[in-house]
């Protein structure tokens, strides 16, 4: 396995990130636009019409912005874990490890805390609840993340500690043991206080177009990362064997 720079894993993973933000933004223009139109009437209904302090063009191009943004730190948060613990991770290849990184990383960042705490459109949810639904939400996450990390963790440990013939017991025990903690954490941690009174339709479509538009950024992320970081890492291997020949 090739020494991996930190230099060149951010380089390509931010680059990766900012592709797989442009993406997440034009997703949500192109389809999640329409169905938050639909939830802001509705809830005009159940409260005062009040003017935007921002227009919805400007919204739309601050979700633009704002996701490419996104896309760019994910990245770069990324890139660390990856340089630092590539070799902790299951895969024969740095291109195979990278995509287990990112399935990883959506698994414990979006998809399972999405299974407890579903997005909701804006306007869902009582104000003065506001802190307390941050503040269970960024811990679920905190603790889907060790989670995952402790697992990967222990499988390294079990790795080479102990024979390389043990693999599939490794991976079978260190998943019984992270579905323990899973099940445990998601049963713990309390429920979202506030009731919902958004039609069911609408819910249900906001919220799969936003765990969509969250697997196709990771998706996004991991492999043109895998492909960034294999092109970048081949480039300085050329680039050093000529210094090598000419010094």
């Amino acid at each position: 396995m090739p020494q991996i720079r930190l230099s060149t894993a951010v380089k390509a993973a931010v680059l990766a990130g900012l592709l797989a933000g442009l993406g997440l933004g034009l997703f949500h223009l192109v389809f999640t636009e329409p169905v938050i139109e639909k939830a802001l009437v509705v809830e005009q209904q159940f409260a005062a019409a009040e003017a935007d302090v921002v227009s919805r063009f400007l919204q739309k191009v601050g979700l633009l912005v704002g996701t490419l943004i996104f896309g760019g730190v994910l990245g770069a948060l990324f890139a660390g874990p990856y340089a630092l613990f590539h070799r902790w991770l299951p895969g024969a290849s740095a291109r195979m490890k990278a995509v287990i990184l990112a399935s990883l990383a959506y698994w414990s960042v979006s998809l399972f805390p999405f299974l407890k705490y579903p997005a909701n459109p804006p306007g869902v949810g009582d104000p003065e609840t506001i802190g307390f639904r941050q503040a269970i939400a960024i811990g679920f996450i905190a603790l889907s993340v060790a989670g995952v990390g402790i697992a990967v963790g222990a499988y390294h440990l079990l790795e080479k500690r102990q024979r390389a013939s043990s693999h599939r017991s490794h991976l079978l025990g260190v998943a019984i043991g992270y579905l323990a903690y899973a099940g445990t954490v998601y049963a713990v941690m309390p429920p979202n206080p506030d009731p919902v009174r958004m039609p069911a339709d609408i819910m249900q479509q906001f919220r799969w177009l936003s765990i969509s538009g969250m697997t196709a950024l990771w998706a996004i992320l991991g492999t043109v990362f895998a492909a960034l970081w294999q092109r970048f890492f081949r480039n300085e291997a050329v680039a050093e064997a000529r210094l090598a020949r000419t010094s």
